[in-house]
């Protein structure tokens, strides 16, 4: 009857100690927020958004997005999805969902990168590696903030006057 909990508490203590090896979660979830033009560090990434445009009722911000930390040999996936704007309204517009579709926006592949085949919203770098380009987004009044939000829980926040 013994040998359950026995195993329980062995796996349990199994447990403790690969957590400890793991980075603290809290950490991939802090909200970093700079002004438009500033840089923000994440643990994966190290991500520039500047040079907001408005045009009729679409917004564009161009960005750079360096992969850091990443492990030998491996890659990881920039792409639109991590990238919203918030107007003053808090109504919010995901990147490259407006009409027209991606007239507006070439980031990943802005800085003249191959597409090799991808999918032109998506690319994948490794350790040191950049993309740059303009992200378009829908915008119908005085926009707030940009945000940056990845699969890694990594959010970046930058205040926009306009």
């Amino acid at each position: 009857m013994t040998k359950p909990f026995r195993t329980a508490g062995i796996a349990a203590a199994a447990a403790l100690a690969v957590s400890a090896l793991v980075p603290a979660a809290a950490q991939a979830n802090d909200t970093q927020t700079t002004d438009i033009g500033g840089t923000i560090e994440t643990g994966s990434f190290t991500v520039t958004a500047e040079n907001p445009r408005k045009v009729d009722n679409l917004k564009t911000v161009d960005v750079t997005t360096c992969a850091t930390n990443v492990p030998e040999g491996e890659r990881v996936r920039v792409s639109w999805d991590p990238w919203t704007l918030t107007n003053v309204d808090h109504d919010q517009f995901k990147a490259g969902q407006y009409e027209g579709g991606t007239d507006a926006t070439n980031y990943p592949y802005g800085d003249n990168a191959a597409e090799n085949g991808e999918n032109a919203t998506e690319r994948y770098l490794a350790n040191g590696e950049c993309a740059t380009g303009t992200i378009g987004f829908a915008d119908d009044g005085f926009t707030k903030e940009l945000v940056y939000q990845n699969g890694y829980g990594e959010t970046g926040v930058w205040r926009l006057d306009s």
